[in-house]
């Protein structure tokens, strides 16, 4: 999706210049997105790298990895099914 010019000299003149991350999460389903975040955290991507090829907030990702991290604490592995 592309935000058109008359937009993205509104966003200029409210947040200034620079690099702005716009997740687009609703392109995808939410539950393949996060099924591919997981498989990518255990792979071992970085956050970033997962954010941007998932479409997701690092803020997302930072809680799935935390999820991740709870899971690989726990005595039994659940399996993803």
């Amino acid at each position: 999706m592309a935000i058109r010019r008359p937009a993205t000299a509104t966003g200029i003149r409210h947040i200034g210049h620079g690099r702005v991350t716009l997740p687009c999460g609703s392109m995808r389903g939410q539950s393949r997105r996060r099924a591919e975040a997981m498989d990518m955290l255990r792979q071992g991507a970085s956050i970033q790298q997962v954010a941007l090829a998932c479409d997701l907030h690092t803020r997302t990702v930072s809680n799935y990895r935390a999820a991740l991290d709870a899971e690989a604490g726990t005595r039994q592995m659940q399996l993803p099914l």
